[in-house]
């Protein structure tokens, strides 16, 4: 049986992608054509992922191997595929959509190999993780038809549409391009917010599954999944925050409150009904003695307990490794600094923002292509989103008669200008 034995300390989530490609090379299914999607740190013994696989496929017919660290000496894996941990190619699809964030995010790239990636990512992800929970609900006897074990659902007719808009856009030359530059954006923002769901469950399962879990990891970050697996779908992540800021008044749980750093990652998007939301993971503080979510909307905010009550320090740890490996895999789509409350209702607002615009951008679309002729310009969730615009930028000191006079691509490259964050 392999042993492979790393002199330094890894991040679970580090862990996890050896122990992933491993897994790949004894199978015979890795390809050196991902070998630039890795990220990966190899034991001393081994210069190149050649030389890892070389041993890998000698031992294919293994069924375990092991892992080992300074921290954690003794972590054993299974060889079948979608047990235990996610497959490789969940891991190669979250790289991938980092290299899209990018391009989206900095080089205003907008092309139909763009937006086909990040397609081809969303579904294989998905799948990825949807058949870790299969197969583990199966293995343990309880698996159930009308489980949820998908974190999104397909709209095949939208993912269509969506990929046939971004097509017809990559045909089109000219003025009439340049007029649709803002709304082809508006409509893969909204795919890339989608797909920022996905990449949060990645690093989540990649923590959670990990052998070297502590108890109180386990008990915690599944109680997140399961309560985020049932009760959440297809939502729109606008923004990840992880807290820069070390916790203070550890071990002194009824000593400690908000101010005290106890939040520890926020999760920023919008629900079914397409009302700002924020998740904060949080650790126990005064009047809430456990670890548990905070749920924060317009009219609600609730607190959902992950672990048992505790005086102590015993559960501070429990979000470390989701951190880490949030700043390390998912790090185009993740912000890193000391978040207080006021950053909030700033964000909050911009969602408001990126919200009506995702939903107006499809009528700037086609009425830049057959102008008021549309009648998609005269939908009830259209002139919805088109009143909460014109009502977002008046707070913004826009005069209403200047307003009412702009066409649909106007007032969207208006809106995309006063987003802040």
């Amino acid at each position: 049986m392999m042993h492979f034995k790393f002199a330094e300390n890894l991040s679970y989530a580090q862990i996890q992608l050896f122990a992933k490609t491993v897994k790949s090379m004894m199978r015979d299914e890795f390809s050196f054509k991902n070998e630039d999607l890795l990220n990966i740190t190899l034991p001393e013994e081994f210069d190149s992922l050649h030389k890892l696989c070389d041993l890998c496929l000698e031992n294919g017919s293994d069924e375990k191997f092991h892992i080992s660290t300074p921290e954690h000496p003794h972590m054993e894996y299974g060889v079948e595929r979608a047990r235990q941990i996610s497959n490789l190619d969940v891991s190669l699809y979250l790289s991938v959509l980092q290299r899209s964030f990018n391009e989206f995010k900095y080089n205003n790239n907008t092309t139909f190999q763009l937006a086909n990636d990040m397609l081809l990512a969303f579904i294989c992800i998905n799948n990825g993780i949807s058949n870790y929970f299969f197969f583990k609900a199966s293995d343990n006897g309880v698996f159930n038809w009308e489980e949820k074990y998908k974190p999104c659902y397909f709209n095949l007719d939208k993912l269509r549409q969506f990929i046939g808009q971004i097509a017809n856009y990559a045909t089109i030359k000219g003025k009439k391009k340049e007029f649709l530059k803002d709304s082809i954006k508006g409509i893969l923002m909204n795919f890339t917010y989608q797909c920022g769901f996905l990449c949060f469950w990645c690093c989540l399962l990649d923590v959670m599954t990990c052998p070297c879990c502590t108890k109180q990891e386990k008990e915690v970050l599944g109680n997140l999944a399961q309560y985020i697996l049932k009760n959440y779908s297809n939502i729109h992540i606008y923004n990840i925050v992880v807290e820069a800021d070390k916790i203070r008044n550890s071990n002194q749980v009824e000593q400690r409150g908000s101010a005290d750093n106890t939040t520890r990652v926020k999760l920023y998007f919008t629900d079914t009904n397409n009302n700002p939301v924020l998740l904060r993971l949080d650790l126990p503080h005064e009047g809430h003695p456990y670890a548990h979510i905070n749920i924060e909307d317009s009219i609600n905010n609730i607190h959902i307990p992950l672990s048992e009550e505790v005086e102590d320090g015993r559960y501070d740890h429990v979000y470390d490794e989701l951190q880490r490996a949030l700043l390390q895999y998912n790090f185009n789509a993740t912000d890193y600094y000391h978040s207080p409350c006021a950053k909030d209702k700033e964000i909050m607002q911009d969602m408001c923002y990126r919200t009506a615009i995702l939903d107006y951008s499809i009528c700037a679309y086609y009425y830049a292509l057959i102008g008021n002729a549309s009648k998609i310009c005269y939908a009830p969730e259209i002139i919805y989103a088109r009143s909460k615009l014109e009502e977002l930028l008046r707070c913004d000191s826009i005069k209403e008669e200047e307003l009412k006079n702009l066409n649909p691509i106007d007032i969207l490259e208006l809106a995309m200008s006063a987003i802040k964050n």
